[in-house]
């Protein structure tokens, strides 16, 4: 009977010791690190563009294009952002749309939505500057 106990108390430290182990990541946010969704990101794309997507405070934002020839452009744009739906809504610009909204404080995944708020299957990927 002793035997059996033990076996069983071994069982269950061992089940415990697992899952302390298993909730424990590396890859959790920095201690005082910001997901904010202000701030500067930027995107080299398939062509070799940098865009960096900057928004700021007041629902305003601006996308500077640096081509890859030299050439380069700038745009203003509007936008809202629902936080606690991950829902982004940029107006004014190429980028115009509704984005599901990926956000940590280094990285930022707009997921493109149609108009029934369904994702496309398009998304872009940027990185805090």
């Amino acid at each position: 009977m002793k035997t059996k106990f033990t076996y069983l108390w071994m069982v269950v430290m061992t089940m415990v010791l697992a899952l302390g182990f298993t909730a424990c990541s590396d890859d959790d946010e920095p201690a005082g690190a910001s997901a904010s969704i202000l701030g500067e990101w930027e995107q080299i794309n398939d062509a070799g563009t940098v865009i960096v997507i900057n928004f700021q405070s007041g629902k305003r934002g601006q996308i500077n294009y640096a081509f890859e020839n030299g050439d380069s452009s700038i745009e203003n744009f509007e936008y809202d952002y629902i936080e606690t739906e991950r829902l982004l809504t940029i107006i004014n610009s190429q980028l115009d749309g509704q984005y599901e909204v990926t956000l940590t404080s280094t990285t930022l995944r707009l997921n493109e939505l149609n108009y029934q708020g369904n994702p496309t299957g398009t998304y872009y990927d940027f990185t805090r500057r």
